[in-house]
């Protein structure tokens, strides 16, 4: 259990380290919505925001910071796990869903401007 300062120099309540906040930012650094880890966790939304919150914290993050912004930029170590592990299974999917795609002949204009 750690504490941390407050502006005015009083120490705050312990950030408690548990398996439901370590579970909350697992799910949000792999861009899960408040709202899906709440319902994992049995959690309101507004609780979820507080358990990230204070875990920004304890990592000693700057505002504006958030998990789910390291996982859209493909920044953090969840994005780049799972890039690697499933990118050849995606490429392969995007190629059969995909049309093929045809190349269209130029047509060819006269200086006149028409076509021959």
């Amino acid at each position: 259990m750690a504490t941390r300062n407050t502006r005015k120099g009083k120490t705050a309540s312990p950030v408690k380290i548990t398996d439901r906040l370590a579970r909350a930012v697992a799910l949000a650094q792999v861009g899960m919505s408040n709202k899906m880890i709440g319902e994992d966790l049995g959690l309101t939304p507004s609780q979820v925001q507080y358990k990230l919150s204070q875990a920004k914290t304890r990592e000693g993050y700057k505002p504006g910071h958030t998990y789910r912004s390291e996982w859209k930029a493909g920044t953090s170590f969840a994005a780049r796990t799972v890039v690697n592990s499933i990118v050849h299974e995606l490429e392969a999917d995007a190629e059969k869903r995909l049309p093929t795609l045809f190349e269209h002949p130029t047509p060819r204009v006269s200086p006149i401007g028409r076509r021959e």
